[in-house]
């Protein structure tokens, strides 16, 4: 069986990799590769991230 790993931006970021992304995720190609997305910045503010390591 053929996994996929796609890494890309939030699914809640504004953006042309987003819509991308979710274009294919409707596709038959995402189930059939058993494709997993891993979200790995999104659109805001760092105030969280900093206010951790402060």
């Amino acid at each position: 069986m053929t996994r996929v790993l796609v890494v890309a931006t939030s699914r809640k970021t504004r953006g042309g990799i987003t819509s991308v992304v979710k274009a294919h995720e409707t596709g038959e190609q995402w189930r059939r590769f058993h494709c997993h997305w891993v979200q790995t910045h999104r659109d805001g503010p760092m105030w969280p991230i900093k206010k951790i390591f402060s």
